[in-house]
């Protein structure tokens, strides 16, 4: 009696499944936080991963898809936002400073974020995730609490976190490095509170 034939598995790349495509955004995420968007290549991503440079296309079309998909936003203002609103509308400027530094002083956190801030200084998906997860965020949350001119007081908002997260985080500029929270806190918080609740224009001479 003849053995039935025994299939074997070939060696080889990993084939379209659900489990190679999160080994190719593991990949991603992993070389875009270590060496940003330029350093990655779709190459040197699918070697990572153990697939063709093709099926990293199939799953994502593009260097910029791969980018979305494998390295989100660790952190989202608006919910400490609302709740300050709500809750203390006169301290929503600190507790949205606190928020910040406690995120950027979180390892892993630090780490991704780093990345998307060096890349959104050269790419425009880069760029564009914190102008809509960032900026985007807090002026939907100030017009949902019928706050005026939303979309320029989370502008200007922004303008201040990007202070802190480039000198303290990026550029390591000594004196805010070796600052205390409290003393971000002092010097940020009430210009943060004025951009998001209090007066923007004043009258010449007042």
């Amino acid at each position: 009696m003849m053995n039935s034939p025994v299939a074997i598995r070939r060696a080889g790349r990993r084939s379209g499944n659900s489990g190679t495509r999160e080994a190719i955004l593991a990949a991603a995420r992993g070389q875009f936080i270590a060496t940003g968007f330029r350093g990655t290549t779709i190459r040197s991503v699918a070697k990572a991963a153990g697939v063709d440079p093709a099926l990293v296309l199939h799953f994502f079309r593009t260097k910029d898809g791969l980018f979305v998909e494998a390295v989100r936003l660790p952190i989202n203002p608006a919910t400490p936002l609302r709740e300050a609103l709500e809750r203390a509308p006169d301290s929503a400027g600190p507790a949205l400073v606190e928020f910040l530094l406690e995120a950027w002083d979180s390892e892993d956190t630090n780490r991704t974020m780093l990345a998307i801030v060096r890349s959104a200084m050269t790419e425009e998906v880069a760029s564009k995730m914190v102008r809509e997860q960032i900026v985007g965020a807090v002026a939907q949350v100030l017009a949902a609490c019928g706050i005026d001119q939303p979309e320029y007081r989370a502008a200007l908002v922004a303008t201040q976190m990007a202070g802190i997260v480039l000198g303290r985080y990026v550029v390591a500029i000594h004196a805010l490095v070796e600052a205390d929270r409290s003393e971000i806190l002092a010097a940020f918080g009430p210009t943060i509170q004025r951009y998001l609740t209090g007066a923007l224009h004043q009258e010449a001479g007042t």
